[in-house]
Order: structure tokens, then C-alpha cells, then sequence
């Protein structure tokens, strides 16, 4: 090789080298900056009063989004404002789902908060709506020629919040199969102490998210004070007693899904309802927000590439189990 064609080789590497480096600190920069803005505000996560129904329940904080209604949400960092549009029973779906179910239509409902219901999305990008696409899409079943995932997600629930849901708005549905969607966050909390107690909080100067400490500080201060408010053991008789009363009004299949830091007293817990009943099966996804940064927002929510991650992991647990004896095409 010549001495022009080595100088020529080298400063192509070279030029290679710096724009991988340059591209490098770009998206390096980038995320910084979008953590920083978060890091940098006040959050406060309102029920917004407009779009949600409240009081029709027992529970004294209970609320639902309103059929029909628009809710539009953005956040600095998001740098766009996405707008979710309900279907005429209020939940976050393309679609409006007849109550009697069709003839070879294998249905799921799921439940769970805003990991579930998909804030940040348009509507089409949760992950209900994507396993919904990959099911009919992809799979060839004897028995089922459709199928259908209607989403009872709801951001701020917690298990009892879920349940109320359920009873009133997706077991009219007759679902063959409940896919709840469940986290540390409404695992350990209590939405009857958590609202009225936030309320009071707010009143003497804490806030949901302080920027100038980058801490929740609302919640943080809740989840010190629910132990003592219900005992070392209350918090975990509290959501049992949420899931027996689900075995109680539902005789279908239930899949629990949790990311993979969820702790070991609560895999511990949904793991002793599988083997109580067969019915029943606990999945732990292989990421969470701290291994898998790219499938997230800054603050800790599924973005889209998230969602869909969510929904192809499912997709390959129900075509190894409950939907086995279909075909993929």
C-alpha cells in the first residue's frame, strides 16, 4: 500500500471515529437535557376535574374518565402535547366494544394505572392496542377468529381503584382473560388514605415532584406514614383481600404482569395465587425503567418503544399458554 493511500485510510477513520463521537455526545446531551427539565419544575399530577367522574362509587375518592371526553397531556420535557380521546364508555380505545360478546371472539381486559392506560401515547400506541394488532395479525386459532383487548387502565389507580373499575365497567364484557398490569407503586399503596391525605399536603406547601431536590415528595412522605396506619402486614391483607374478591366475581383466566424489579415479597405474593389456582399465572417482563432506559420517559413511564415491548412479551407468554393451540403466521 502507498503512503498516499495509508494517509488517505487514516484520516477516513479518523473522520469516522469523530462523527460517532460527535453523534455520541448529541443524544448523550439530549437525554440530559430532557432529565434536567424534568429535575428542574414543580409536577403536580391533578385528577383533572373536566374529564373524570367522581362519587359514584363506595370508595370516597373513586373517579373515572368520562365517556366520550378528550384529555390532553404534555409535560416541557415531552415537548409535544398528545391528545387521548375516550370511547363512549370511557375507556382509552380506538374502538367502541359491543357488551355482547361475538361469536369466536377471544376477549381480554386489562387493568392496571397509567402504565397501563398509556399516558404520554396516543391511544393507538398502548400496549393493549398493540397486543390487540399482534394477536389479530398474527395469529390463526380454530376456535377464535378475532380478538378483541379492551383497556380499564386508569393513571393514579391502585388495586382496590382497579377492581371497583372492573366491576363496573369490564365485567359486563364477559372477558376470557384479565391481564392486570401491576407495579411497586399501587402494589404498596392505598388510594382511600393516599388522596385525602394528598390533599393535605398540598395545603401546608409539599408537592407531588419538588424540582430543587428531585424528590415525590408527597409520596414519599404517604408511603412512611401507610405502615403505621395499617400495620406492618395491613398493606399486603389489604390488596389479598382486593385479588380474592376478583377470584370471587371472575372465573376466567387472570394473567398478573409486573416489570422485573417488582421485589420479592411482591412476586412472592401474586406467586401464591398461581399455585392456589391454575387459572391463574404471575409474568415478570425482562426490563424495567433502570436496565432499560430507551423503553422509557424521563419520569419512569412506558414511552412507545415501552408499550410495545409490553405487548410482544405478552404476545409470546399467551401463545405458550393460554392461546397454545393456535398457529402463528
Amino acid at each position: 500500500m502507498t503512503n498516499f493511500k495509508k494517509i488517505y485510510l487514516f484520516i477516513f477513520i479518523s473522520f469516522l471515529l469523530l462523527l460517532v463521537f460527535i453523534l455520541s455526545i448529541n443524544v448523550t446531551n439530549k437525554y440530559k437535557k430532557r432529565i434536567n427539565s424534568l429535575s428542574n419544575e414543580n409536577y403536580s399530577y391533578e385528577i383533572n376535574k373536566k374529564n373524570n367522574t367522581f362519587g359514584n362509587s363506595e370508595l370516597t375518592s373513586f373517579y373515572e374518565p368520562k365517556p366520550n371526553s378528550t384529555e390532553n397531556i404534555t409535560a416541557d420535557w415531552l415537548g409535544y402535547e398528545i391528545e387521548i380521546t375516550m370511547n363512549n364508555d370511557g375507556l382509552n380505545d380506538r374502538y367502541d366494544y359491543e357488551l355482547y360478546k361475538p361469536l369466536n371472539t377471544f376477549r381480554i381486559v386489562t387493568l392496571g394505572d397509567s402504565h397501563t392506560y398509556g399516558v404520554y401515547l396516543k391511544t393507538q400506541d398502548n400496549w393493549s392496542e398493540k397486543l390487540e394488532d399482534i394477536l389479530n395479525r398474527q395469529l390463526n386459532c380454530p376456535q377464535y377468529k378475532k380478538f378483541e383487548v379492551i383497556n380499564l387502565g386508569v393513571h393514579g389507580y391502585d388495586l382496590m381503584y382497579s377492581f371497583e373499575r372492573f366491576k363496573k365497567r369490564g365485567l359486563k364484557y364477559n372477558p376470557d382473560l384479565i391481564i392486570w398490569f401491576v407495579n411497586n407503586w399501587n402494589f404498596q399503596n392505598i388510594n382511600e388514605y393516599y388522596y385525602p391525605r394528598r390533599e393535605e399536603l398540598l395545603k401546608m406547601g409539599y408537592k407531588d415532584f419538588n424540582g430543587k431536590n428531585s424528590k415525590f415528595e408527597i409520596s414519599e412522605k404517604i408511603f412512611k406514614e401507610l405502615p403505621e396506619m395499617y400495620g406492618k402486614n395491613g398493606i399486603l391483607d389489604y390488596q389479598k383481600k382486593v385479588i380474592d374478591n376478583l377470584r370471587v366475581v371472575f372465573k376466567n383466566r387472570l394473567l398478573f404482569v409486573s416489570y422485573n424489579d417488582l421485589g420479592k415479597t411482591s412476586e412472592e405474593f401474586f406467586e401464591d395465587f398461581t399455585k392456589t389456582e391454575k387459572r391463574i399465572s404471575f409474568l415478570k417482563l425482562s426490563f424495567n425503567s433502570n436496565s432499560s432506559q430507551e423503553l422509557f420517559f424521563p419520569d419512569r413511564h412506558p414511552n412507545q418503544k415501552g408499550h410495545f415491548k409490553i405487548s410482544e412479551e405478552l404476545y409470546k407468554n399467551l401463545i405458550s399458554s393460554t392461546l397454545k393451540g393456535c398457529i402463528t403466521n
